[in-house]
C-alpha cells in the first residue's frame, strides 16, 4: 500500500508518519499459532457492503454473566488464534514490581481470534463477542489490566455495544481447571485509531501512535521500556482500536 502523500513538516510530518505506521504497510499479520489455524482472515465486505457477510466465531450467543464456567471455557478452547505478540509489562503485587524504580516485569501474551479483524458498532453481535485472548506467562500480577500469572488462568477481551452506541470491552478471568468459573475484572471504552484497514486478525500491547515493532520479548530493549505499558491494541472496523478505561 503506498503512503498517503505527506506535505507538512518538522514534527507534525514525523507524528503523522508514525500514526501511519502504527497500522499501515509495516504491520504485517503473524503467522498462525497452531498447525490447525487457517492464517488467513475472512474476507473484509467493501465499503458499504453488507455487514451481514461478516462472521464472529467468537459471538456470544447470551449475555456473558449468564454463562456457567463450563460454556465460556467450551466456548473459547473451541476457538483458533493467530496474531500473536508477547510483551514484558508492568506488574504490582511482588517483590520488585513497584515504586519508580521496579525493575521487576512479568510477560504476558495476548492473541486475536482468527477472521476476527473488523469489529464494528454497527455490526457487533448482539451480546458482544470475545476478540483477544491473554494469558500471564510471567510470575507476577500485570498492573494496568490485573491479570494474574496462572498456568489455568486465561483472559478474554470481550468487545460489546455501549449505551452510547459505540464499542466498550470487558476482560474476563476464566478459570479453566475444574470447577471452572468466570468473573469480570477490568472494562472500559474502545477507541479507535482511524487508520487504513490491514486485513489480518491479530493483537499487541501498543498505542494508536506506536510503530511497529518487530522485537521479542527477549530483545525488547531496556530504551522501550517507557512505552511497554501501552493498552491493548487489536484489529477493528477502523483499522485498528485500543482498549481504553
Amino acid at each position: 500500500m503506498r503512503g498517503f502523500p505527506i506535505r507538512r513538516t518538522g514534527g507534525a510530518t514525523l507524528a503523522l508518519a508514525l500514526t501511519l505506521v502504527a497500522c499501515g504497510k509495516a504491520e504485517k499479520a503473524p503467522a498462525s499459532d497452531s498447525a490447525t489455524t487457517n492464517a488467513s482472515s475472512a474476507a473484509r465486505p467493501l465499503a458499504g457492503g453488507p455487514r451481514s457477510a461478516r462472521t464472529y466465531p467468537g459471538a456470544l450467543t447470551k449475555p456473558i454473566d449468564t454463562y456457567s464456567g463450563d460454556e465460556l471455557y467450551e466456548l473459547t478452547r473451541g476457538l483458533r488464534y493467530v496474531g500473536s505478540h508477547e510483551r514484558q509489562r508492568k506488574c504490582k503485587n511482588a517483590a520488585g514490581c513497584d515504586g519508580p524504580n521496579g525493575a521487576k516485569r512479568t510477560r504476558v501474551q495476548v492473541s486475536a481470534v482468527a477472521t476476527q479483524d473488523s469489529v464494528g458498532a454497527g455490526d457487533v453481535p448482539e451480546f458482544g463477542v470475545v476478540y483477544v485472548r491473554a494469558i500471564n506467562r510471567g510470575d507476577a500480577e500485570e498492573a494496568r489490566y490485573g491479570m494474574r500469572p496462572g498456568s489455568s488462568l486465561r483472559y478474554y477481551a470481550i468487545v460489546q455495544r455501549d449505551s452510547s452506541g459505540g464499542l466498550g470491552w470487558r476482560l474476563e478471568e476464566l478459570e479453566t481447571s475444574v470447577p471452572r468459573r468466570h468473573s469480570r475484572i477490568a472494562s472500559g471504552r474502545i477507541n479507535s485509531c482511524g487508520h487504513p484497514w490491514i486485513a489480518g486478525a491479530r493483537a499487541d500491547f501498543r498505542s494508536c501512535t506506536t510503530p511497529e515493532r518487530q522485537d521479542t520479548v527477549v530483545t525488547l530493549p531496556l530504551v522501550l521500556q517507557s512505552a511497554i505499558d501501552d493498552p491493548l491494541w487489536m484489529m477493528c472496523d477502523e483499522g485498528c482500536c485500543v482498549m481504553m478505561p
